[in-house]
């Protein structure tokens, strides 16, 4: 009776090896299944015994065998193939469990979003409620300053004009004018709006 040529012998040690690198990138992938999950390759590959069996990674050095002969050549490492079986669904396992705690903080986040983006609207609107405000207040003012200047005297009447274009060039800064519908206009077009005094 023959024993194993040369040739049987490589092959044999290379599928022990590649059944190595095999419990080796599953060990990796249940340790630390974040930085496989969009691997979805090993997704595929733990799904079930003999799509495990049929993997290959040059890379790693894994060989594609059938289901049978990956369950004889297992048998000669240490805890056989159910040690490597006993991988595979763990692995499985932690998959789903890292891509339903992805899923559950995508949800998450987005809920937070939504909430942060109701809040600056309201905030938006409230600022816009106070620019209008403000606004019909200076008009006020200014009608008050100007109605009570016309019954002084020429130097405080051209006092009250020269403060109240500085006044009007300081407004003119805001980047918004809002009115109370919220139109955009300019400070000398919302001034007719203020009551007029005399």
């Amino acid at each position: 009776m023959k024993g194993p040529t040369s040739k049987g012998i490589e092959r044999r040690q290379r599928d022990i090896s590649s059944i190595k690198c095999t419990l080796a990138l599953l060990s990796e992938a249940v340790t630390d299944p974040a930085n496989f999950i969009s691997d979805r390759r090993l997704h595929s590959a733990v799904s079930s015994q003999g799509a495990l069996a049929k993997l290959a990674d040059d890379r790693r050095s894994i060989i594609a065998m059938s289901l049978n002969h990956q369950r004889k050549v297992a048998e000669e490492l240490p805890g056989g193939f159910l040690a490597l079986d006993r991988l595979r669904r763990a692995v499985k396992s932690a998959l789903e469990q890292q891509s339903t705690r992805e899923h559950e903080a995508g949800r998450t986040n987005k809920a937070a979003l939504r909430a942060r983006i109701v809040e600056l609207e309201a905030l938006i609107l409230s600022l816009r409620q106070d620019l209008i405000i403000v606004q019909r207040a200076y008009d006020h003012r200014c009608a008050q300053a100007r109605s009570y200047a016309k019954g002084a005297s020429a130097a405080i009447r051209a006092l009250c004009e020269k403060e109240q274009r500085e006044i009007e060039a300081t407004f003119s800064l805001r980047s918004v004018h809002s009115t109370q519908n919220e139109k955009v206009v300019s400070i000398k077009t919302a001034r007719p709006r203020a009551p007029q005094h005399g």
